[in-house]
């Protein structure tokens, strides 16, 4: 989870059984979720999700760090997810439509499109039906797909004339 803040969706992702780390590069917003949620703190990361050196996930949650960074970072936020996350993985996630002053910077969904088709396909597209009011009918659950596949991913051909593609451990 990018941009965690304090990382309202981390308790019910790990009860949904999925293993989550939440990163924020604010140290008051990962004490906060550290007293919120006592019994996840172990799941939180002081650092900045654009220096984070991690292997690639399977999977990134979107909630409201894209809508939270400077117009201008929407294109190097775009790429570093590109980049932490495993190929054909998903980036599910709540994402704001609109026009808006921010922070949280709205955007159209043509935009977003543009934004993130050279490595996503999307996948889902969903109207939120609850919603905080100032996001009301604006917030859009969509499930966002990375395209293509890394060649440090796929073994050489094998003797056997069988092309085996392995995940790198």
């Amino acid at each position: 989870m990018p941009g965690c803040g304090s990382a309202a969706d981390l308790p019910p992702l790990l009860a949904m059984g999925h293993d989550v780390l939440a990163v924020d590069f604010s140290e008051a917003a990962i004490e906060l979720a550290a007293r919120q949620w006592p019994e996840a703190a172990g799941r939180l990361l002081l650092a900045d999700f654009f220096q984070l050196q991690m292997p690639a996930f399977d999977c990134l949650f979107e909630r409201a760090f894209l809508c939270a960074l400077p117009v201008g970072m929407r294109s190097q936020y775009a790429e570093r997810v590109a980049a932490l996350i495993a190929p054909a993985a998903r980036w599910p996630g709540v994402f704001r439509g609109g026009h808006r002053e921010g922070p949280p910077f709205g955007m159209q969904a043509e935009a977003l499109r543009e934004l993130l088709s050279p490595w996503f396909e999307l996948e889902e597209d969903l109207a939120l039906d609850e919603s905080v009011a100032v996001f009301r009918n604006r917030e859009r659950w969509m499930v966002w797909r990375r395209r293509g596949f890394d060649l440090g991913q796929v073994s050489e051909h094998e003797s056997t004339g069988n092309c085996g593609a392995h995940r790198k451990e």
